[in-house]
């Protein structure tokens, strides 16, 4: 379906309904349901294409290079604009504005990262949510990211899926191994702009 076909109240894509974790067994059975670098820009793609035909605003779960693909689409890689940007969209969730509480009462940064950071029947969500050292790592993810996503200039505003890392890597720092804003046989001309 092309975006420009897309009408309000028709489904494109098929979501999972809220609280129900896309990796419900172990990391092994989530690494191959998330998207590889070809169909992430594909969403992307459809998803920018929608946005024009549509006034809802349209974000992607578990797709923070949505916001950085549109500012590089308008040659916007610095300066004010970006850091507009960066003060409105903070990129990947997790442990930022975004938890999951399981109902046996452990609590993971995003339905995607399967790591336990305490449960809420042992100590209160408080307490987990200021001390736990995922959530920190999580929070401070600017200066802790590894490979691409360290040295991205959209890493405040976008910082990759930690889930899709976790997932594929097992590391929630890694870089992001489906984004295409730097993918990593980056010639210096992104795939998006071409």
């Amino acid at each position: 379906m092309r975006a420009t076909e897309w009408k309000a109240g028709t489904n494109p894509i098929a979501w999972k309904p809220a609280g129900d974790s896309p990796c419900p067994r172990s990391r092994s059975s989530c690494a191959p349901a998330a998207l590889d670098l070809g169909a992430n820009e594909r969403l992307i793609h459809f998803m920018a294409e929608a946005q024009r035909v549509t006034h809802a605003i349209m974000e992607p779960v578990a797709g923070p290079q949505y916001w950085p693909f549109l500012l590089q689409r308008a040659r916007i890689s610095g300066g004010p604009l970006l850091r507009l940007g960066e003060a409105v969209f903070h990129g990947c969730s997790a442990a930022r504005g975004f938890v999951y509480i399981k109902p046996n009462g452990d609590v993971w940064p995003c339905p995607f990262i399967e790591v336990s950071c305490g449960s809420v029947r042992e100590k209160p969500f408080a307490s987990i949510w200021s001390t736990a050292p995922v959530f920190h790592d999580l929070r401070r993810r600017e200066q802790l990211l590894k490979g691409q996503c360290g040295e991205c200039e959209y890493r405040r505003l976008c910082g990759g899926c930690r889930g899709r890392d976790w997932a594929i890597t097992g590391d929630y720092l890694a870089e992001d191994p489906s984004c295409f804003i730097h993918p990593p046989e980056d010639d210096g001309q992104h795939r998006s702009e071409q």
